[in-house]
């Protein structure tokens, strides 16, 4: 099976869907949702920041709102992505929702991401013995 083709300008690259980056890169049979979902989410700087921040310690919308300068209504729609993407969990404590991070949620990504590392640390030990033959 051949990956779709995408016309592009000459010299450049052509967009690559992660789902067919994964499937055709790394054998991956299935869709990718938790990856992509979670790499949607993290795409977005104002989640990003969200999301350091309930790294922490739980918070409350009003707490985080008030931490990274935005509406609690703001707030609340990128607390609503991250959630969906399994980043983030939600507890009740009396009448507050806190929010706080979801470790397992980036386990998509990072594994994903420790797939580029094998070939790169090879690279760099050739590197490293073929300088030390120098100067040797």
């Amino acid at each position: 099976m051949d990956p779709p083709s995408t016309a592009s300008p000459a010299g450049v690259c052509p967009p690559v869907d992660i789902c067919t980056s994964i499937y055709f890169n790394n054998g991956v049979s299935e869709p990718a949702e938790e990856l992509d979902a979670a790499l949607r989410a993290l795409a977005d700087g104002n989640r990003r920041r969200i999301l350091a921040l309930v790294r922490e310690r739980p918070h409350a919308v009003g707490e985080i709102a008030e931490q990274v300068a935005m509406s609690q209504q703001a707030v609340s729609h990128h607390l609503r992505v991250l959630r969906g993407a399994g980043l983030v969990t939600e507890r009740r404590e009396r009448t507050r929702h806190l929010f706080g991070v979801r470790t397992d949620g980036l386990r998509a990504v990072r594994d994903f991401l420790d797939g580029f590392w094998p070939s790169h640390l090879a690279a760099l030990k050739h590197a490293a013995e073929a300088e030390a033959r120098r100067d040797a």
